[in-house]
């Protein structure tokens, strides 16, 4: 079986001066906690079974705190990535693996929620949801003897999200 963590969302005020508590909890819940929670009711099946493969697809702004993913974005994505990376370390004995996938800019609409509008000139430039749907097909498909621990994919031409 397969896990794949792809939610996220993301605020306008992303600042510390402008990021309000509400929405603090908001992004955590969807982002982080979220993410736990699924991983959570899946595990006893996958142990049972002896094999699973678990996907969180994260952000660069997880690596990394990212001025343009603001605060709470980059704190949840982070904390979705140690969740899934303690899965790889802790139920390997069980046949599990897990893997980041943490991708730059994507063309989603979670860019509505930019505070500077985006030209569809970037969007063009960016990665396409299909970039990281063929990065989760390839993760999912290898061989159970093998891992990834981290993918970091991003459009060619981008640096860090800072």
């Amino acid at each position: 079986d397969i896990l794949i963590n792809n939610a996220g969302i993301n605020v306008a005020d992303r600042t510390l001066e402008k990021l309000t508590p509400e929405d603090w909890d908001r992004v955590m819940e969807i982002n982080a906690t979220g993410a736990y929670n699924t991983i959570h009711a899946v595990l006893p099946h996958m142990r049972e079974q002896g094999d699973g493969v678990i996907i969180a697809v994260s952000s660069m702004a997880g690596c990394a705190p990212s001025v343009l993913g603001g605060v709470a974005y980059s704190a949840a994505k982070h904390a979705m990535s140690v969740v899934t990376k303690m899965v790889d370390r802790e139920e390997a004995n069980h046949g599990i693996r897990a893997c980041v996938i943490s991708p730059g800019e994507i063309n989603t609409p979670i860019l509505d929620q930019r505070p500077v509008k985006v030209t569809d000139e970037r969007k063009s430039r960016m990665l396409q949801p299909q970039d990281i749907a063929d990065a989760v097909m390839y993760v999912a498909t290898l061989p159970a003897r093998v891992v990834i621990e981290e993918m970091i994919i991003k459009p060619r031409g981008q640096g860090s999200v800072s």
